[in-house]
């Protein structure tokens, strides 16, 4: 006998191809994984774009407004978007608190009140990011 063993050489054979397929399919999941990784991470992004674009949106629509008080509106705005010269989250709060009681003293209506109340957050977490010292 020569020693050669059919068997040997199949399983032999049988096994390589096998773990081929396996570092294959590891490889294909490893893929899909990235990919939908990607995706979510491509639509969180959306998401957040979506929400910190909504108060430009408001902005707009509280100068559209046509109503007695377009011209103070309008004032307030800019006096809110001032937050974004502040040099500290506490200079922020005041400014972002002052331009909120002169639009309550305006008697503005609940929706520019918590329209210019948003542009003010924005700005304000733009800024300060939750978490961070200011």
């Amino acid at each position: 006998m020569s020693g050669f063993d059919p068997m040997d050489s199949i399983n032999r054979i049988t096994r390589e191809h096998q773990r081929k397929i396996d570092e294959s399919m590891r490889s294909m999941q490893e893929a899909n994984q990235r990919k939908e990784d990607r995706a979510d991470a491509m639509l969180a992004a959306m998401q957040e774009t979506a929400t910190n674009t909504r108060p430009l949106s408001d902005m707009i629509s509280l100068i559209q407004k046509s109503n007695d008080k377009q011209d103070e509106i309008f004032e307030l705005l800019i006096e809110m978007l001032a937050i974004s010269k502040s040099a500290s989250k506490e200079e922020a709060e005041v400014t972002f608190k002052t331009v909120l009681n002169k639009a309550i003293k305006l008697g503005s209506d609940y929706d520019s009140i918590t329209k210019l109340g948003g542009l003010g957050k924005l700005i304000i977490n733009v800024l300060f990011p939750p978490g961070t010292a200011s």
